[in-house]
C-alpha cells in the first residue's frame, strides 16, 4: 500500500507573508508529481484561510490539534500515513520566499520547497535519522523540527515558569 502525504497550508488573507507563498505552494501541486522520490505517494495539498470561520472549523475538524500549533502565518504542516498504518505523523515543513521578482525566481522557490517536502519525507520514512532542512519559522520555534520537540518545548516552559514562580516567592 503506498504512502499518503499531504502538505497542509494554513494561511490568512490578510497576511502579505501567505500572499508571497501561495503562489508557489500553487506550483508545488503541479510541479511535485515529477519528484521520483515521491513517485509511490499520494499526495494531497490542502490551502485554508483561517479568516472565514466556516473554513476554519473545517480545519479544526480535519486536522485535530493542528490549531495548538500555529504560531504564525503562513503555517505549512506535513503529514505522512504510511501503508496500512492510518495515524499520521505530522510535522511543520519550511514555506519558502521568492529572493527575486522573476520567473526564475519563483522557480528557485518552487523548487526549494519540493525539495523541503522530499526532505520532510525521507526524514520521517528514517525514522527522523535523516538530516533535513525543515524548520517552522518565525516566533520561538525556530529551532524547532518536529512535534515532539515543541510538546518538549512546551513542557519545559511550563515546568521552568513553575520553578522561578516558587524561587521568586521564597
Amino acid at each position: 500500500m503506498q504512502d499518503k502525504i499531504k502538505i497542509i497550508l494554513a494561511k490568512a488573507s490578510w497576511c502579505p507573508h501567505c500572499i508571497h507563498f501561495t503562489p508557489i505552494f500553487d506550483l508545488a501541486k503541479e510541479k511535485i508529481t515529477k519528484s521520483k522520490e515521491l513517485l509511490n505517494s499520494e499526495i494531497l495539498f490542502e490551502s485554508y484561510d483561517l479568516d472565514d470561520e466556516n473554513i476554519k472549523n473545517k480545519f479544526m475538524q480535519e486536522h485535530k490539534g493542528l490549531m495548538d500549533y500555529l504560531k504564525g502565518y503562513p503555517t505549512v504542516y506535513f503529514s505522512l500515513v504510511e501503508g496500512n498504518n492510518q495515524t499520521p505523523r505530522t510535522e511543520f515543513i519550511e514555506h519558502t520566499v521568492v529572493k527575486d521578482n522573476t520567473e526564475k525566481g519563483l522557480t528557485e522557490a518552487v523548487d526549494e520547497f519540493i525539495n523541503n517536502i522530499v526532505n520532510k519525507y525521507k526524514s520521517l520514512k528514517s525514522g527522523n535519522k535523516e538530516l533535513h532542512m525543515s524548520v517552522q519559522t518565525g516566533g520561538m520555534f525556530n529551532n524547532i523540527t518536529t512535534m515532539d520537540e515543541v510538546n518538549y518545548r512546551k513542557k519545559y516552559l511550563e515546568y521552568k515558569f513553575k520553578y522561578l514562580k516558587l524561587k521568586n516567592n521564597n
